[in-house]
């Protein structure tokens, strides 16, 4: 009769546990910056304090993988990703990266940009790289490390901050 029970008990807490797999909200994120394990670290330490999430950065795929208990908490992780400077194309079209601060409307002479994260050498190249596609930029000041970057020339604003987005930064006008 006791083994009888807990092999119920345990088939329900399987039931209940395979439901709630298959009512978990699955997100990927992919196209993100992910050069190297500090990058990684970075949207991990970014999305530890969202609560009923797990969070799977691939650095080989550039692809984050967001299993979440409920729509809100997926939202709130991908929302944390973008904080932290992170960008990529969210799959399915549910959830969007969001970004303070207002891009100037036309062409500017300077432009000072927080890319949020910037881990190493490679980083860097990856930001200067981005920024030097863009037309009529002349002067860039970027640091490994350092997460502000200063863009000089005469540019689109809106062309840089692109070119960064579609190179997997999170970049936000200053």
């Amino acid at each position: 009769m006791i083994k009888s029970f807990s092999l119920v008990l345990c088939g329900l807490i399987t039931l209940s546990a395979s439901a709630l797999a298959a009512a978990a909200t699955e997100v990927k994120v992919t196209d993100v910056h992910l050069c190297c394990k500090a990058c990684v670290n970075g949207v991990n330490k970014a999305t530890a304090d969202v609560k009923g999430v797990k969070v799977e950065a691939d650095q080989k795929t550039k692809t984050v993988t967001i299993t979440a208990e409920t729509d809100e908490a997926a939202a709130k992780a991908v929302q944390a990703m973008a904080d932290a400077g992170f960008n990529g194309k969210v799959e399915g079209g549910k959830f969007e990266m969001k970004y303070e601060g207002k891009v100037p409307a036309g062409k500017v002479k300077r432009l000072v940009l927080n890319v949020g994260h910037s881990g190493c050498g490679s980083c860097n190249s990856a930001i200067k790289k981005a920024i030097e596609k863009v037309d009529g930029v002349e002067g860039i000041g970027a640091k490994a490390k350092d997460v502000k970057v200063v863009v000089e020339g005469d540019f689109e604003a809106a062309a840089v901050v692109t070119a960064l987005r579609e190179a997997g930064f999170g970049a936000k006008v200053e």
